[in-house]
């Protein structure tokens, strides 16, 4: 709920009070939600579409109900949710329905969902292969602080597709990934090191 304009929920007293209902008595909270949500509640739509999704009852999951609502959330600007409604058509091989919800994260600022649609373009998947688009969506996530695209980045220029001056570029850019990461550069380049991937996802 970072990513909640409080200042636009029609009714936060409600929202709490449903939200701790919830847990306890979801056939009673559900509905409530759904009213505040359709009085223009981002909160309530984000809070229903994670109870769908994980957070509920086994026997109220239901994957098609968890993208309606982050839908209504990403169609009211809140970017956490088209970041989450483009995982959830890329894990089920929508690629193009995943195009559109990261290209809208995206358009709002969100760096995971410029992470992924840079992937998209990368493998060409919801729209085609385009290698500067993928390295100018790179720069726009590393610049706001993504970590895994700063590596992708350096590693990218490094390749020599953009030049020399790009590849020098990539070695400082990895040079400062490895920082970012809490790596010492004596250790990284100590023979036999390996680099652990799961320390920076």
């Amino acid at each position: 709920m970072d990513y909640i304009d409080w200042t636009k929920e029609p009714d936060v007293e409600r929202l709490r009070m449903l939200v701790e209902l919830l847990a306890n008595n979801p056939a009673a909270a559900v509905p409530g939600l759904e009213l505040l949500a359709e009085r223009g509640s981002v909160a309530a739509c984000s809070h229903l579409a994670y109870f769908y999704l994980e957070g509920g009852p086994a026997e109220f999951l239901d994957i098609n109900k968890a993208k309606y609502w982050y839908l209504k959330a990403q169609e009211r600007g809140n970017q956490e949710a088209a970041y989450m409604l483009g995982r959830l058509h890329y894990q089920a091989h929508e690629y193009g329905l995943a195009f559109l919800s990261f290209s809208k994260g995206t358009k709002y600022g969100y760096p995971p969902a410029i992470f992924n649609l840079a992937g998209l373009y990368k493998r060409g998947e919801g729209t085609e292969k385009n290698l500067s688009e993928y390295k100018r969506l790179l720069e726009l996530a590393s610049s706001k602080k993504h970590i895994v695209a700063k590596r992708d980045l350096a590693v990218l220029l490094l390749s020599g597709q953009f030049g020399l001056t790009a590849a020098g570029r990539g070695l400082l850019i990895y040079f400062s990934f490895l920082k970012d990461t809490g790596y010492i550069l004596k250790k990284a380049f100590t023979p036999g090191s390996t680099h652990d991937e799961r320390t920076i996802t």
